[in-house]
């Protein structure tokens, strides 16, 4: 008895299918890694921008030290520490803000990413 086989089930299971099929599971797995890349360069990028924002937190608390400085000094120069401590309050304002915009742009990178991750390793299955 031989087996009977439909000529649809023969076209999509020809060479040229499983070539095609072949060649889209490459295409897959190079975007898989390249996403991959991509997160990992994110992640990175959220590093070096949380590095930063800490930079430039030192930076706000020698220019208290500074402040606190004049401040004590024997002839006090009120007008420039009353400038400097303006000048700090607003530079402490602007790293609070970059603060919140690496965390807040490193989350929706690193989430929209992954959804779309699994999203492509899942349409494998």
């Amino acid at each position: 008895m031989s087996a009977f086989v439909a000529f649809a089930e023969v076209l999509s299971d020809s060479p040229r299918f499983r070539a095609r099929l072949a060649s889209a599971e490459s295409a897959l797995d190079e975007l898989e890694q390249r996403l991959e890349r991509v997160l990992k360069a994110s992640a990175q990028a959220g590093e070096a921008g949380r590095a930063y924002v800490a930079q430039q937190a030192q930076f706000v608390a020698s220019l208290w030290e500074l402040s606190s400085h004049l401040a004590s000094s024997s002839p006090p120069a009120s007008d420039t520490v009353a400038h400097l401590n303006g000048l700090i309050h607003d530079y402490q304002e602007v790293v609070k803000l970059q603060s919140q915009a690496v965390e807040q742009a490193g989350k929706a990178v690193t989430k929209g990413l992954t959804k779309f991750l699994r999203w492509v390793q899942g349409s494998r299955q």
